[in-house]
């Protein structure tokens, strides 16, 4: 032990000598001198954290709960610091002869995934969340803090997703209670989409198998499935967006996790501001408003810029899509349901008289059931009070819930070439989503809290 101490002691004094040395020398090469100094800081700090760790741990017995653990043999391993990687020789411990051995330091320092310190652990799992494995770990290196492989960073985050899985419902409990609501809000709204990824492991007969099992249509590229997102999204009374709150999952059957992330948002906030509008709001889509239409809002919305579409698709079939008839009708039409209360029936009965001209007063056939379908209009009209939600102050447009689809989902899963599973997209998911709903650091205290009683067990 003495002897360790001094070679440690020893360390440290040389790195500060070399750092001295480098701060007193002349600066002829500004930038070589720059990062000269941040290697002398770094090694520095790495005799530093080797001392400590090697600290942390007796060197012949202790007893725990009247059990005697004795030392075995000595150990050698790598701790991954914000320093870089540290040697570290320590005793591993058994408390009967061929029974379990136990690794003191990675416990006491509270070790994620078996060699990362927490503070490096929590720099890489930023990174990760917002570039590509190989270009976070080179990221990493060239800013001189935590040197780690492409591998290691797999690894970590496969770690920090099991850890989150493993008590999720909690987890979010607990995040959900540690994010204020704005005092200033008067309006909370809510919304679920999907964005398709690249699965690995998919073939196009694998998935068109799938999707026929479940009863869904069997289109779409090879290898591609739904994922989804939710979206909370708080308004003060002049309708300006105060705090966005997003949740993203990996494709699962009719989005139950998904669901139950945005009920269990949904219901706190009502619990604790029950004076808060809920506008319910999102695309067209039959299966998302056969969830919304469960949560009981004051005002369902579909989304504006949806609306505009089928619009313009509706007046193209009568006039074509770029005539003159046709720019100034959908001009009208639009003015009409954001200033007009009421618009949309009259759209709606406007849409009815041209079908009728054209003698096609029938809603469109579903040529799978031969079943008349409702139209786009006849099933939403009752969401399109734009002109009186405008006047309130309330959101018509689900802008936000497709930026966080590309800002979530998008932004990171769907990048050249990447293929996902289920497990790694998902880790990476959990971690993006709450980076970017501003919830990574009470995310980052369970997860170390999760990680500490797995190490203790």
């Amino acid at each position: 032990m003495h002897h360790e101490h001094h070679t440690a002691s020893a360390e440290i004094d040389t790195s500060i000598t070399e750092f001295v040395h480098l701060v007193t020398s002349p600066l002829d090469d500004p930038a070589a001198h720059e990062k000269a100094l941040m290697r002398a800081v770094m090694k520095l700090g790495a005799a530093g954290m080797k001392h400590q760790l090697e600290q942390l741990a007796p060197s012949e017995c202790f007893v725990e709960d009247g059990v005697l653990w004795r030392e075995t043999v000595m150990s050698r391993f790598d701790v991954m610091t914000m320093f870089g990687a540290v040697k570290v020789e320590r005793p591993l411990f058994r408390s009967e002869r061929n029974g379990p051995t136990r690794c003191l330091v990675k416990e006491q320092a509270g070790l994620v995934a078996g060699f990362w310190s927490q503070p490096a652990a929590k720099i890489a799992a930023v990174a990760v969340s917002e570039m590509p494995m190989g270009r976070a770990a080179s990221f990493l290196a060239e800013a001189g803090i935590v040197p780690a492989s492409r591998s290691s960073l797999l690894r970590l985050t496969g770690n920090l997703h099991d850890l989150w899985e493993e008590h999720r419902g909690e987890h979010e409990r607990i995040v959900r209670e540690a994010m204020p609501i704005p005092p200033q809000a008067t309006t909370v709204a809510v919304s679920l989409d999907g964005v398709m990824v690249l699965m690995s492991g998919s073939n196009k007969a694998t998935l068109k198998a799938a999707a026929r099992a479940r009863g869904k249509p069997d289109k779409g590229p090879a290898g591609y499935r739904e994922a989804s997102v939710a979206v909370v999204c708080f308004y003060d009374k002049d309708g300006e967006r105060l705090a966005t709150r997003r949740f993203g999952r990996m494709p699962q059957k009719d989005k139950t996790d998904t669901k139950d992330w945005l009920r269990a948002e949904l219901k706190h906030i009502r619990t604790e501001r029950p004076d808060l509008v809920v506008v319910a709001i999102a695309d067209g889509a039959p299966n998302n408003w056969s969830f919304l239409e469960e949560l009981g809002a004051d005002h369902e919305v579909v989304d504006f810029f949806h609306t505009a579409v089928h619009l313009h698709r509706h007046v193209s079939k009568a006039n074509g899509p770029s005539s003159v008839e046709t720019r100034a009708k959908l001009k009208e039409m639009r003015r009409q349901l954001l200033e007009e209360s009421g618009a949309a029936d009259k759209v709606f009965e406007d849409m009815q008289r041209g079908r009728e001209k054209a003698g096609t007063a029938a809603p469109p056939t579903n040529s799978a059931s031969g079943k008349r379908q409702p139209t786009y209009f006849q099933r939403h009209r009752g969401r399109m009070n734009y002109a009186e939600l405008r006047d309130a102050k309330l959101p018509i447009g689900s802008g936000v819930t497709e930026s966080t689809c590309k800002l979530t989902v998008c932004d990171r899963l769907r990048r050249t070439g990447m293929l996902w599973t289920e497990r790694g997209g998902q880790g990476v998911l959990t971690l993006r989503a709450h980076v970017v709903s501003g919830s990574f650091d009470p995310a980052w205290k369970e997860l170390m809290s999760a990680n500490q009683q797995r190490l203790a067990a």
